[in-house]
C-alpha cells in the first residue's frame, strides 16, 4: 500500500473515532517531527514539547485536512509553524550535538549538506567527526530560522521543493533561494571557523618557540 493511501485510511479511521489509527499516525511521523524540532531549537525538551503540541494540533485539526496536498505535507506544515512560533517567542537555548557529519561544498550548482557517516570509526576518526559535527551544528544554528528550516527539510528530511513550498506557503523559487543562501551561509561559517582555528594553531606554535 502506498504511503499516501495508508495515511488517508488512517485519517478516515481517526475521524471515525478509532484511537489506534491516530496512534499509528503519531508513530509514523513522531521521529521526523521531533528530529526537525531538535535541529531547529537545539534543545531536547523544547523539541519534545513542540512534537507533542504538533500532534495535539494535528488531532484537533484533522477534520480540516482536505487532501489537496499529501498528509505528510499537511502535518509538517503544522509542525513547521509551531517550530517557527517557538523560535520567535523564546531566546535560543544551549545547543546539543546533532547527528550531522560533514559538508560538501563547491562554487556552483546543487551541493546539499550531507548528514550521517560510518558507524565504525577509529578513536582518532571519532574525535575528528565529533569536531566536525559540533562545527556544522554551530553553523546551522547561526543562520536564520527560516533558512535553517528549508535547509533541514531539504537536506535532512529529503522533501522535494514542491513539498517544502506547500508546507511553508511560499513559491518554489523562494525555496531554492533560501536553500542556496542557507548552504552558502553554512559553508562560509565553517570556512571562517577553520581559518580561526589555523590562526590559533600558528599563534600557539610561535608562542611555544618564543618560550623555548
Amino acid at each position: 500500500m502506498l504511503a499516501a493511501d495508508l495515511d488517508q485510511g488512517l485519517v478516515q479511521r481517526s475521524l471515525a473515532g478509532d484511537t489506534d489509527a491516530f496512534r499509528q499516525i503519531v508513530e509514523r511521523y513522531q521521529s521526523k517531527v521531533y528530529n526537525l524540532a531538535l535541529r531547529m531549537t537545539g534543545n531536547p525538551e523544547d523539541a519534545s514539547d513542540i512534537a507533542q503540541e504538533s500532534f495535539i494540533r494535528v488531532f484537533r485539526s484533522l477534520k480540516t485536512f482536505k487532501g489537496d496536498s499529501s498528509f505528510s505535507t499537511w502535518l509538517h506544515r503544522i509542525a513547521n509553524n509551531i517550530v517557527l512560533d517557538h523560535l520567535r517567542q523564546r531566546r535560543r537555548r544551549p545547543l546539543v550535538v546533532m547527528s550531522t557529519d560533514t559538508v560538501v561544498s563547491a562554487d556552483e550548482g546543487e551541493h546539499p549538506i550531507e548528514f550521517g557517516g560510518p558507524l565504525s570509526l577509529q578513536p582518532e576518526e571519532q574525535v575528528l567527526r565529533a569536531e566536525r559535527m559540533r562545527g556544522l551544528e554551530q553553523a546551522i544554528q547561526a543562520i536564520s530560522p527560516e533558512h535553517r528550516l528549508v535547509l533541514l527539510l531539504r537536506d535532512v528530511q529529503a522533501f522535494s521543493y514542491e513539498e517544502i513550498a506547500a508546507m511553508l506557503g511560499i513559491n518554489i523559487g523562494t525555496v531554492k533561494s533560501r536553500l542556496n543562501r542557507a548552504r552558502l551561509a553554512v559553508r562560509e561559517h565553517l570556512l571562517r571557523a577553520e581559518h580561526n582555528d589555523m590562526f590559533d594553531v600558528n599563534k600557539s606554535r610561535k608562542e611555544a618557540k618564543i618560550g623555548l
